[in-house]
């Protein structure tokens, strides 16, 4: 059976101002950079046979800090990635709510089949992202422990797909800035999650 650590990024400065980022290189910010040192502690008698992220940095970064007491190089992985906002990216929802009411209101209704301005719809990320996850698995032969670095967004959708829930459910979903989930995949048997949004090593 394989044990992966699924966690998000560390706080951003557009996290605070409550921009969406998408796919917008926006780093740690000097909060999201304690987080992650924070999480490194809290993991750090964790024997990872592998490190993956995002190739974003503010989830690369994140990777490397749980990385950095370990001998494992941090592998990008661009399937990992946030959803792409489009032209939502930079704004706020208050903002964005303002400009593009109709779409908006479709996409909290289905989230799924709704395409974002110039961007993508959770339905792609869920199968880019999944497909990542499920890669990582078979690599790893069903076995050790792996940690996984990625988004908000992202991290909805695979937990979505761990489910088996449609993808209107992740809107109930939390997930906090380097919060830990933990997905159990057995070889023969449906992944099980043990785990969901941890925040418990922030101070």
């Amino acid at each position: 059976m394989l044990e992966m650590y699924l966690v998000r990024h560390g706080e951003t400065l557009w996290n605070q101002d409550h921009k969406y980022q998408g796919h917008q290189d926006v780093p740690l910010s000097e909060v999201g950079r304690r987080q992650a040192k924070e999480l490194a502690h809290w993991l750090k008698e964790v024997r990872y046979t592998a490190i993956y992220a995002s190739d974003l940095s503010r989830a690369y970064d994140t990777a490397a800090a749980v990385a950095d007491s370990r001998a494992i190089k941090v592998t990008a992985d661009r399937r990992l990635r946030e959803i792409n906002f489009g032209t939502w990216e930079g704004r706020t929802f208050k903002e964005i709510n303002k400009i593009f009411p109709d779409i908006v209101k479709q996409w909290m209704e289905n989230p799924a089949e709704v395409n974002l301005p110039e961007g993508e719809s959770f339905a792609l990320v869920k199968k880019r992202a999944y497909q990542a996850v499920k890669d990582i698995v078979a690599k790893n032969e069903y076995a050790g422990k792996v940690a996984v670095f990625s988004h908000g967004a992202t991290i909805r959708t695979i937990l979505c797909s761990v489910l088996d829930l449609p993808l209107k459910a992740m809107w109930q979903i939390e997930q906090g800035n380097t919060a830990v989930n933990i997905i159990k995949f057995p070889k023969n048997h449906p992944p099980i999650i043990s785990l969901l949004n941890s925040t418990c090593h922030l101070q």
